[in-house]
């Protein structure tokens, strides 16, 4: 008794063993991917415990035609993806980080590795729940879902009021908003909106499960990110009053709640958009308020406002969750529409953020002009060689034709044109030396393909000659047994015959006697 108890508590602590080891895969490759990485601790864990690791070998099919409910991260290997129309995409976890799924529920693709791989499987439903509960929840905790199982009990409407923008406009907007609600039934396939569009309308979805995608110059689609009932979308193009940034498409059939343009500018962007002086941005710093710059890390690093914290608009809403929510953030950028975009950003999570009204000079794209530049309040002050070049007096440029001077124009012609031959020598090096470098990649690229496709061949060569090795031995051994069995009948008809030469011996010898 003693001892099958104990067997029993060994097989018990090496299962636990088992699944705590597959635990700590799964929260490290978890932690490898960007769009899980900075989900909330009470995300995470429930993705941990309902996501797997899972090892393919080469040739093995991933997803067959049939598809399957789950999202795949690539973490290891190589894959390929088949459409039906035979395109073929090439995923490598090694040429670049895959940041986004490889696969998700929907995808009218069938995925197979190339050699072995190792993926981080996701129930799918479970997916797409943790992901728009952790990028659309308020950060005060105000609107926010204590537990998990609030979400389904919602409908698309109240996950939509309950989260993201909507959640922080006036009760008498939102009751205009559901007055003016337009209702669109789409279909798989069918595309929302188009890029580098004119903007038409924001959208919520209602039911179904829409992809945002980019296409890049060689028509090759990016997914950038999948709305699902409750999320909403449309809106940078919007608040920007620029072009669509992506594309939007439907992975299912499902219906859209579409607010048109004057709608969302009037009841939506004007509420969560906040304007403050420059006495008022002063004091709001001198209480714990930080600077927010917008602009590019090169152009953080030439100027900025001091103690400013540096995220490009590009990666704000990724990065806005990481923000601490105690602070009152005022935004800047070289223009106007760029700042009314990060306002609008931080709002819609719950972050307290304003804009100057009248903007910061200095940072803007072009250079302004030095005699309508207004100082930045508190700015880190310009290189000493810029401050000269704005406060000097320009002098006007001495003429070649000065009779004092004397100067020889075909000389001055002569330099010039022996320095624009050496600088044009220089630019046709650098070329020259780009187009290396980059026929040199390509030429790695394809050279590990080809490796690849060689060895890939090689291993099917292999267990082909394996194969023909051993249908040869069997041959052999046929043969070797044929062999036997034609000596024993050579020797058998050799004694009959000279058993039946003995017989007519005998029969010539009793004919003889008679």
């Amino acid at each position: 008794m003693t001892q099958a108890s104990n067997t029993l508590d060994s097989t018990d602590r090496s299962h636990r063993a088992r699944r705590e080891q597959s635990l700590q895969d799964v929260a490290a490759a978890i932690a490898r991917l960007e769009p899980l990485a900075n989900l909330p601790r009470e995300y995470l864990q429930a993705l941990v415990g309902a996501a797997e690791v899972q090892h393919y070998g080469a040739g093995v099919s991933v997803v067959g035609t049939s598809g399957t409910p789950h999202v795949l991260f690539l973490l290891h290997g190589t894959v390929t993806a088949k459409s039906p129309d035979g395109q073929s995409l090439r995923y490598d976890a090694n040429s670049a980080p895959v940041a986004h799924p490889v696969y998700q529920n929907g995808d009218l693709i069938e995925l197979s590795a190339v050699r072995s791989s190792t993926l981080l499987r996701i129930p799918h439903a479970i997916y797409l729940r943790q992901l728009s509960l952790a990028t659309s929840a308020s950060p005060h905790g105000g609107a926010e879902v204590q537990y998990l199982e609030d979400w389904d009990q919602m409908d698309d409407l109240e996950r939509a009021l309950s989260f993201g923008a909507l959640s922080h406009v006036p009760a008498g907007n939102i009751q205009q908003i559901l007055s003016r609600l337009d209702e669109i039934s789409v279909a798989p396939g069918e595309l929302v909106f188009e890029q580098d569009r004119p903007a038409e309308g924001y959208y919520i979805v209602k039911s179904g499960t829409a992809e945002v995608w980019r296409a890049d110059a060689y028509g090759r689609r990016y997914r950038l990110a999948v709305k699902v009932p409750g999320d909403a979308f449309g809106d940078d193009a919007l608040v920007s009053e620029g072009l669509r940034s992506a594309n939007v498409s439907m992975l299912t059939t499902g219906t859209l709640l579409r607010i048109q343009n004057e709608d969302f500018m009037r009841l939506i962007r004007a509420p969560l958009l906040h304007f403050v002086s420059a006495d008022q941005a002063a004091a709001s710093i001198a209480r714990g308020g930080r600077w927010l710059d917008l602009r590019d890390a090169d152009q953080f690093a030439i100027a900025a406002q001091p103690g400013a914290i540096n995220v490009p608009i590009s990666l704000l809403r990724l990065k806005r969750r990481a923000l601490p929510n105690d602070v009152t953030y005022i935004l800047y950028a070289d223009n106007r529409r760029t700042e009314e975009l990060g306002c609008f950003l931080l709002a819609e999570c719950g972050l307290s953020a304003c804009m100057l009204e009248t903007p910061l000079r200095g940072y803007e794209a072009a250079d302004p002009d030095p005699e309508l530049e207004a100082k930045p309040i508190g700015a880190v002050s310009l290189s000493q060689t810029q401050e000269i070049r704005i406060n000097a007096v320009p002098e006007p440029p001495p003429s070649i034709f000065d009779v004092d001077e004397q100067v020889d124009v075909h000389e001055l012609l002569a330099v010039e044109r022996r320095r624009y031959e050496k600088l044009l020598v220089e630019r046709t090096r650098i070329i020259k030396e780009a187009v290396e470098r980059q026929a040199n990649a390509m030429l790695a690229k394809k050279d590990a393909e080809m490796r690849e496709q060689v060895l890939a061949k090689m291993c099917v060569l292999r267990e082909e000659r394996e194969r023909l090795l051993a249908h040869a031995r069997n041959l052999d051994a046929q043969c070797r047994t044929l062999a036997h069995e034609r000596a024993a009948f050579t020797a058998e008809r050799a004694a009959f015959r000279a058993a039946r030469e003995g017989m007519v011996l005998a029969a010539d010898a009793e004919l003889s006697v008679a």
